[in-house]
């Protein structure tokens, strides 16, 4: 877990991948799930994970979309 408050729970999983192409790489996965009118929904972000640093700036970004999708709906 990354991060909860009153709109979300956010957690998080670094992974190493295989691309198409052959290459590995470190994948870094940010979750949120929150209720919104009564239904469970979970928003998934998927980037590069380049360090601590890479974590923090992904969930910031979720918690601004999650934010956009809770006013939205």
């Amino acid at each position: 877990m990354l991060h909860a408050d009153d709109r979300a729970v956010y957690y998080g999983v670094v992974a190493e991948v295989e691309t198409p192409d052959g290459r590995v790489r470190d994948a870094l996965e940010v979750s949120a799930t929150t209720l919104i009118r009564g239904k469970l929904v979970s928003y998934v972000l998927y980037g590069e994970f380049d360090g601590r640093a890479s974590i923090q700036s992904m969930l910031d970004r979720q918690r601004a979309d999650l934010d956009r999708l809770i006013a939205a709906n």
